[in-house]
């Protein structure tokens, strides 16, 4: 078994591919023997396990926890202030369930969505500041950013907003082009001022591709064992 000690987000806005780019790496790095365990903000390891319709033998989704995911994303009659509230709780949650003790076993967590979400989304919806966001996360688990790594990916407009319409999974996916535009904006510059290293991955391209790309990152550095 090859190990990484490793926090990876995976992030993009909604259509970039995020789902099914995760799911095909985690299935590369399980054919090739790598040990890693799969999260997602909100809900946690549940919550990908139902999103990907398969159950806790297939992937390795770790500890199971009961989060905050169906109030963060299914109820648009909750103030978006409100709602920031709820994904952070979940989020360190997730934290505390699933990644540290990941990361104390010397295992590679691989989470959808992260703080960096938190950032972009919470500035773009709610219109909270971002540098605010960001000293709220940090005085809470300061080690969590200086371990955090991120996958961006990304593609033209255009053809997020064809993926979205084809796939709408949840009132998430209901906000609209602009707002959508706002939270791409913010990704970047969350990405160039808070996180220490990154790498962007166009998504409009084959998705062997996206995955040999996302692979190198996950590993670079890896141990044997």
């Amino acid at each position: 078994m090859r190990t990484m000690q490793n926090y990876v987000a995976i992030e993009g806005c909604d259509g970039v591919g995020k789902t099914t780019a995760l799911k095909a790496l985690a299935k590369v790095l399980l054919a090739e023997g790598f040990e890693f365990q799969l999260t997602k903000e909100p809900g946690g390891p549940k919550s990908l396990m139902v999103e990907w319709n398969s159950n806790s033998f297939d992937y390795p989704f770790g500890a199971m926890y009961d989060g905050f995911r169906e109030l963060c994303v299914n109820n648009p009659q909750i103030p978006q202030l409100a709602k920031r509230a709820l994904y952070k709780a979940d989020s360190f949650y997730n934290w505390l369930a699933v990644v540290k003790p990941a990361i104390e076993q010397g295992i590679t967590v691989l989470s959808d969505r992260s703080w960096v979400s938190d950032i972009a989304y919470g500035g773009a919806l709610a219109g909270v500041n971002p540098e605010a966001l960001f000293a709220f996360n940090t005085a809470l688990v300061p080690e969590q950013h200086a371990l955090t790594r991120v996958i961006y990916l990304d593609c033209p407009e255009d053809i997020r907003e064809a993926r979205l319409a084809a796939n709408i999974a949840d009132e998430a996916d209901k906000y609209g082009v602009e707002a959508r535009r706002k939270i791409c904006s913010l990704y970047h510059d969350v990405l160039c001022n808070y996180v220490k290293d990154f790498v962007i991955i166009d998504t409009n391209q084959s998705l062997e591709k996206v995955v040999d790309a996302m692979k190198e990152f996950v590993v670079k550095g890896a141990p044997s064992k």
